[in-house]
């Protein structure tokens, strides 16, 4: 093997830190799931919103009536839609009210049109207040995947088992 004398400086030679690059599909994918964000909370946010200000303070009604409701489940995804109409302290209401949660069930779903007492002009179905939950309608598999993720690693960072 021959050696091959090579200048070199006489100051100290430090190595430069590597620049980060930034793998094409990366933005891509970034700018698609912002978008899919964005439109998931434009398409249910205002009923979450709704909901969650109905039940701060709950009033079942039982003197009201549902035209054309119906729920429709797609693997996994039930999307549940009604018009109704209602009375509260003499002053009558007409809402069209749509819902959206994860359930594996496919069955027939009772319902009761709860209002709020202090603003009866938000109404909703008693069964989006049993969906508000967090694994229903705010995609459940991501907060389980979440909660189950972090708490392997405090598992590990702190030697417990399970």
């Amino acid at each position: 093997m021959s050696q091959v004398a090579l200048p070199l400086p006489s100051r100290s030679l430090t190595l430069a830190p590597k620049p980060f690059a930034v793998p094409a599909g990366f933005l891509f994918t970034l700018v698609i799931l912002s978008a899919m964000a964005i439109g998931l909370a434009w398409w249910q946010g205002p009923g979450l919103l709704r909901d969650w200000e109905v039940s701060r303070d709950p009033v079942v009604l039982d003197d009201w009536d549902m035209v054309d409701g119906e729920c429709s489940s797609r693997r996994g995804l039930t999307d549940c839609e009604a018009n109704v109409t209602y009375s509260y302290d003499g002053q009558d209401y007409q809402k069209y009210i749509t819902l959206a949660f994860f359930d594996l069930s496919s069955g027939d779903y009772t319902v009761d049109l709860v209002v709020s007492r202090d603003n009866p002009d938000l109404a909703t179905l008693s069964l989006g207040l049993d969906m508000l939950e967090p694994y229903h309608r705010h995609g459940g598999l991501h907060v389980a995947l979440w909660r189950w993720r972090h708490r392997h690693a405090f598992c590990r960072a702190t030697g417990r088992t399970g």
